[in-house]
């Protein structure tokens, strides 16, 4: 004897006409609101803080490579 798989997320209208039925599930509301479908990203900002970021790394560069300084120091 054949086993048939039922698909339970499926209800039949016609003959033709399948519809898929999704589960509803009730969430509550978030906690951050639409306070990110409104974000906007300044680049400007973003090249200015990368640009801030390049004299730390190198001199942290110059520290891990320098001979003269004390592994115990760095």
């Amino acid at each position: 004897m054949a086993t048939v798989n039922v698909n339970t997320n499926l209800q039949v209208h016609t003959k033709t006409t399948i519809e898929h039925v999704r589960p509803v599930a009730k969430f509550p509301p978030s906690i951050w609101g639409d306070s990110f479908l409104s974000f906007v990203l300044d680049n400007s900002k973003m090249q200015t803080y990368a640009k801030t970021m390049e004299e730390p790394k190198v001199q942290l560069r110059r520290m891990i490579i320098d001979p003269t300084i004390d592994m115990n120091e760095k």
